[in-house]
C-alpha cells in the first residue's frame, strides 16, 4: 500500500487518495503525452483492477458479470428462441432502462470476445509458465465458456438454422459441390435461389473449413473458425463423425423451437466413411447403400453414391477424361502421400483446376449425389409439416 515518491503521492486529506509523482509526471510530459487525472486512478492489490473494462489483477480477463450475462443470454435463447438487453434508454414511467429483443449477432459477438481473451491468456500461460505460477491448465480440457460458445454454435448453426446447412469432409469438397451444383442447376433447381441482385447463389450453407496460415513469430493468432470451436479440427472422417456426435449431446438440451432446415452431412464412402458410420453406430446404422439416412432430430448423412463401385470418394465422381487433362504438366494425386514436387493434390485440384474450369468439366457424375441431397432435404420438408 506504499509507492515510491516519484510514482505516486498520498493526498494529505484522504489516505485512499493518490495523485501522480513529479518524475512520473515529468516523463509523461517528456514522451510528448499529457496526463488525464478524470480517468487515473490507483488500485490496490486486494481491489479489482480494471483497464478499458478487462480485469487485469493476476491475468487479463473478462468480469464474472459479463460472463454470467452472457451465460444467461445463451440459456434464454436456447429455451425460448430469444433474449433482451438493456438498450442504455430510460422508459417514461420509471428510471429503469428500456429491455429490446438481442441479436444471435450480438450475442456471437459476445461470446467471440470473450473467447478471445480466454485463447490469449491460455496461450500466454503455455508460453511463459514462469509468469504465472500454480495457473497451468490443460489445454485439452475446454473451458467453461468454450462450451458456451459451442452450445451457442450448434443451436444457430444446425439446430435452429436459418438455411439448409450441408457438411463435407473438408473444404475441398465444398469447393466441388458449389461448382456442382452451378453447372447442373437447370437439373436441380431446388438447390439454387436468387440473391437481391436476381443473381444466381446456393440454396444452402456450406459450414466452412479456415484455410491454413503462417503464425508470425512473435504473434499469436488464435483459431477462432466455427468448425474448431465445435469440435471439428480440421475435417476428415473421425473428425466428422466427432461433430455428429457433440450436436447429439447439445441437441437434448434445445428446447426452444425446432429450425425449419436440415443439417447433412457428405460423406465418403471409403475407410473414412466407415469410421463415421462406426462412430454413429448408437444412434442409426449407416451402411454406405442408403441414399440418405436421417440420424436425428434434422440431421442427415448422405454417403457419396457407390454406383456399383465397392468404395468411392467425392474425387471419384469426376470424369476420368477431365482428371486424366492433369494440370501444368503434373498427374492429379489424391492420396495422402502426394508430393507437391511430381504432382497436384486435393487443394490445387479444388482451387486451381476445378473451380477455373468449371464450365468446361462433366458433372453428370456428380447428378446421383445431388439427386440424394435434393431427397434428404424433401424428406425434412415432410417432417418439420408434421411438427
Amino acid at each position: 500500500k506504499e509507492f515510491p515518491p516519484a510514482i505516486a503521492v498520498r493526498s494529505e486529506l484522504n489516505d485512499h487518495d493518490w495523485r501522480v509523482g513529479r518524475q512520473l509526471q515529468g516523463l509523461i510530459k517528456k514522451s510528448g503525452f499529457s496526463i488525464n487525472s478524470a480517468k487515473t486512478r490507483m488500485q490496490y492489490k486486494t481491489s479489482r483492477q480494471q483497464v478499458t473494462g478487462l480485469v487485469v489483477n493476476k491475468k487479463v480477463n473478462v468480469t464474472t458479470e459479463y460472463r454470467r450475462l452472457v451465460r444467461a443470454y445463451v440459456f434464454s435463447l436456447i429455451n425460448h428462441n430469444r433474449f433482451t438487453v438493456k438498450n442504455g434508454t430510460r422508459t417514461e414511467l420509471s428510471d429503469e432502462t428500456a429491455s429490446v429483443d438481442g441479436t444471435r449477432e450480438q450475442l456471437h459477438g459476445m461470446l467471440s470476445f470473450v473467447h478471445s481473451v480466454d485463447s490469449v491468456y491460455r496461450t500466454n500461460v503455455k508460453q511463459h509458465p514462469q509468469n504465472y505460477p500454480g495457473m497451468q491448465v490443460d489445454a485439452k480440457k475446454p473451458t467453461g465458456t468454450l462450451d458456451l460458445y459451442r452450445r451457442f454454435l450448434f443451436f444457430t448453426r444446425f439446430f435452429s438454422n436459418t438455411v439448409p446447412l450441408i457438411v463435407c469432409e473438408g473444404k475441398t469438397d465444398n469447393v466441388y459441390l458449389s461448382n456442382a451444383v452451378h453447372q447442373s442447376k437447370a437439373r436441380f433447381p431446388r438447390l439454387i435461389t436468387k440473391d437481391d441482385n436476381d443473381s444466381d447463389v446456393l440454396a444452402f450453407r456450406f459450414l466452412k473449413y479456415a484455410r491454413k496460415h503462417k503464425r508470425k513469430k512473435h504473434i499469436y493468432l488464435p483459431n477462432y473458425s466455427t468448425v474448431q470451436i465445435l469440435g471439428a479440427g480440421s475435417g476428415g472422417g473421425p473428425n466428422l463423425g466427432n461433430l455428429i456426435l457433440n450436436y447429439h449431446a447439445e441437441y437434448a438440451k434445445f428446447r426452444a423451437p425446432k429450425g425449419k432446415f436440415p443439417v447433412i452431412f457428405i460423406v465418403d464412402n471409403d475407410s473414412g466413411g466407415k469410421d463415421v458410420f462406426k462412430k454413429v453406430k448408437n444412434i442409426a446404422k449407416v451402411s454406405g447403400q442408403e441414399p440418405f439416412v436421417r440420424l436425428f432430430g434434422n440431421l442427415y448423412i448422405v454417403p457419396v453414391p457407390l454406383s456399383g463401385a465397392p468404395e468411392k470418394c467425392i474425387e471419384e465422381l469426376f470424369s476420368p477424361v477431365d482428371v486424366a487433362k492433369g494440370m501444368d504438366g503434373k498427374a492429379f494425386d489424391f492420396s495422402k502421400d502426394s508430393s507437391d514436387a511430381t504432382s497436384i493434390g486435393k487443394a490445387g485440384f479444388a482451387y486451381d483446376f476445378v473451380a477455373k474450369q468449371a464450365k468446361d468439366l462433366d458433372w453428370s457424375g456428380f447428378h446421383p449425389l445431388l439427386e440424394n441431397i435434393c431427397a434428404a432435404l424433401n424428406d425434412y420438408d415432410a417432417l418439420y409439416a408434421t411438427l
